[in-house]
């Protein structure tokens, strides 16, 4: 049990990474919350349902928590246009080219 935690933090934060910069902390928390029970959904679908032999659980942990990151910020930034594309900080800078 104690390792299924740990890979559900796992997955968390690699779901974190997809909406890094979107986000407040009160979203993030809510993203987690919800990412609990949803992972345990898709682990227990993915081993027990469709019997997937996942080795060290990359299946699970990697997918999940990619897909889940990139649904969560597609539906964080609905509300803008062309879904955040037009923002200024979605581009490069010189600054960041030359770091």
């Amino acid at each position: 049990l104690l390792i299924d935690c740990a890979f559900c933090a796992a997955s968390g934060m690699i779901a974190f990474g997809a909406v890094i910069g979107k986000t407040t902390p009160t979203q993030l928390l809510w993203l987690l919350v919800l990412q609990v029970p949803l992972y345990a959904l898709n682990q227990h679908l993915v081993i027990k349902s469709f019997k997937a032999l996942d080795f060290g659980g990359t299946l699970v942990i990697h997918l999940f928590g990619a897909y889940y990151g990139l649904a969560a910020s597609l539906v964080l930034s609905a509300r803008q246009p062309m879904h955040g594309l037009e923002h200024p900080k979605n581009g490069a800078s010189y600054i960041n080219d030359v770091c």
